[in-house]
């Protein structure tokens, strides 16, 4: 028998029954802690917000999510950078209401994974095979990219060792990438509180990454960096952090001249502008894939 361990964070397989040493990159990501609540709209039929905001604050970041029925809200912080009730305060001042208003759950978590997430006839997949942040993109393309593998590599006749080894070999090249990337958005800032300053330590950064933005600094990323079967993110949304960053001047300038630049965004804009005049608008879309689901 093959069991898929899917038991979040727990882990009762593979950490429980197996033993699976789990790998810490706590000295890259800084934030250990959240703190989540929803908040109800005051009108029911009040425009749904087509993104996600994330907000940086003095020792981690908030998130709001436009929900169907609510506003989920959460912040996210270093335990050492801030305590649970400085980061309350952060998420009221946040929600614009008094701390008593929000029913608030508070989460603890180290940031990493296991290295050996498929060992003998027990697959990790999701929580249980590793844990990076809050986002419940990387979590869902992880969930995605470990049942795709298994499919491919689940050997029906023959040893299990190869194919495990290789899983786990794509599976913690993948953690990594994912951890830098989410590194990168932290280490770039130049905010001045101790949180981002430790962030930016060069010791608290890859020498994968290090490496990269020592090139980074005088040319775009490019498909040529990555390695793209063990990628979440493409060489572009690496880029899309960098410019927001003003990281490297000479990067933006090297894409293109300014008016080259700039036809491509009128270009852009045109694009948007057509689809929102066909296109309904969030809340009557999701109003009818609820109505059909």
């Amino acid at each position: 028998r093959s069991y898929i361990d899917c038991t979040g964070l727990r882990a009762e397989l593979i950490g429980g029954a197996l033993g699976v040493p789990f790998h810490s990159v706590g000295d890259r990501l800084l934030t250990d802690r959240a703190l989540a609540c929803k908040l109800p709209y005051h009108d029911a039929h009040a425009p749904l917000a087509t993104t996600t905001i994330a907000a940086a604050h003095a020792a981690g970041w908030t998130w709001d999510i436009g929900l169907a029925n609510a506003r989920g809200l959460g912040t996210v912080y270093s335990s050492d950078h801030m305590d649970d009730a400085a980061a309350l305060d952060v998420l009221a001042g946040y929600a614009g209401c008094d701390v008593g208003a929000l029913d608030v759950r508070t989460l603890s978590f180290e940031a990493g994974y296991r290295r050996q997430q498929w060992m003998h006839n027990c697959v990790a997949v999701g929580l249980a095979g590793g844990f990076l942040e809050p986002l419940e993109s990387t979590g869902l393309v992880l969930i995605e990219a470990a049942i795709a593998m298994v499919a491919e590599l689940f050997p029906h006749h023959g040893p299990i060792d190869a194919p495990a080894a290789r899983f786990n070999t794509l599976m913690t090249a993948r953690y990594d990438a994912i951890a830098d990337f989410l590194k990168l958005h932290y280490c770039l800032s130049r905010r001045e509180e101790p949180f981002w300053r430790d962030n930016a330590e060069p010791g608290s950064i890859s020498d994968r990454l290090g490496g990269l933005l020592d090139q980074w600094r005088h040319r775009p990323p490019n498909r040529f960096d990555f390695t793209l079967d063990v990628e979440s993110f493409a060489y572009f949304n690496y880029q899309y952090i960098l410019y927001g960053m003003d990281f490297g001047g000479s990067v933006a300038r090297s894409e293109g001249s300014g008016a080259s630049i700039e036809r491509v965004f009128q270009r852009i804009h045109g694009f948007s502008e057509r689809a929102a005049a066909e296109l309904p608008d969030h809340r009557e879309l999701i109003t009818r894939i609820n109505t059909i689901a």
